[in-house]
C-alpha cells in the first residue's frame, strides 16, 4: 500500500520558564493509505503533541512530516484539504450557536460554498442519525452528539485523512461502540479513508487498529500490527498498564 503519512526524525521541544520539555524525541513513522493506524500511550506521552504536529498546529523543533505528499510547512494549505481532525476538546465549538450554525462557520473557513454545504450538511446528518438535533444548541447536546458533531465538522470537506485524539473519552460504552464501529465500517470500509488513532486503551486499540506504534516520554517504543499487542497481553495475562511497562522496557 501507498504511504500517505510518512514521519522522519520529528521532535518537539518546548520552553517552559527556564526548562527545556522534549515532548516529541526523534519520531520516525510510516501509515499507509486506507489503513487505521494507533498510536497509544499512558496520559502525558506526547500523542496530542504529535497529532497537532501532523495537522500543522504545530511547528516541529526539527524533522519533516510529509502528509498525502505534501511537506506540511510549505504546503499548508493543501494540507488542510487533505485532513480532518476530531479532538476531546469540546470548547472548540460554539456553545451558544445551533450545530448547524457551527458547521456553517467551520464551512465556511474551508471555503465551502453555501449549496455545496447544505448538501454536505444533509449527508453528515444522516450518517450520523442527527437529524432533528440540527437546530438544538451545542450547549444541549449530551456527550455522544457532540463527538458525532466533532466528526461531521472533520468531514465536511471530504478529507483523505482523519486525526482522532482520544475520541471516545466521555463517552458512555454504549456510545463509544457506535463511534468505533461507524468508523471502522463506515469511513474506513466503505469510504477507504486513513484514520489515525490515538488512545491510551489498549482494549480500544484492539478493537480498531491495524497496526500500532506504542509512545512513551515522546519516543516511540513499539511499531508493529495489533495482533503483537494482543498476544502479549493475552499469552501473558497482562494488565493495560503492564503491557505499557513491558513494551518500553523490550525496547530500550
Amino acid at each position: 500500500m501507498k504511504t500517505i503519512i510518512k514521519i522522519q526524525e520529528v521532535s518537539k521541544e518546548f520552553k517552559v520558564k527556564k526548562r527545556k520539555i522534549q515532548a516529541l524525541d526523534n519520531v520516525n513513522l510510516e501509515i499507509k493509505k486506507g489503513e487505521i493506524f494507533g498510536i497509544i500511550g499512558p496520559n502525558g506521552a506526547g500523542k496530542t503533541t504529535l497529532i497537532r504536529v501532523l495537522c500543522g498546529l504545530l511547528l516541529p523543533t526539527k524533522g519533516g512530516v510529509y502528509i498525502n505528499g505534501y511537506n506540511i510547512i510549505k504546503d499548508d494549505s493543501k494540507l488542510r484539504s487533505s485532513i480532518g481532525l476530531v479532538s476531546s476538546d469540546e470548547r472548540s465549538f460554539f456553545w451558544h450557536l445551533t450545530g448547524k450554525e457551527n458547521l456553517e462557520f467551520f464551512a465556511a473557513l474551508h471555503n465551502i460554498k453555501k449549496r455545496d454545504f447544505e448538501d454536505r450538511f444533509s449527508a453528515v446528518m444522516e450518517l450520523f442519525k442527527m437529524r432533528g438535533k440540527e437546530n438544538l444548541l451545542f450547549r444541549y447536546y449530551s456527550s455522544g452528539f457532540k463527538k458525532r458533531l466533532a466528526l461531521a465538522r472533520a468531514l465536511l470537506h471530504n478529507p483523505q485523512i482523519i486525526f482522532m485524539d482520544e475520541a471516545t473519552n466521555n463517552l458512555d460504552p454504549i456510545a463509544s461502540e457506535e463511534l468505533k464501529t461507524l468508523v471502522k465500517n463506515e469511513l474506513s470500509v466503505k469510504q477507504k479513508k486513513t484514520i489515525f488513532w490515538a488512545t491510551h486503551r489498549l482494549e480500544e486499540a484492539g478493537q480498531i487498529c491495524d497496526r500500532v506504534a506504542l509512545l512513551n516520554c515522546g519516543k516511540i517504543k513499539f511499531e508493529g500490527p495489533i495482533g503483537d499487542f494482543k498476544r502479549i497481553k493475552g499469552d501473558l495475562e497482562m494488565s493495560t498498564i503492564d503491557v505499557f511497562k513491558y513494551l518500553v522496557r523490550a525496547n530500550k
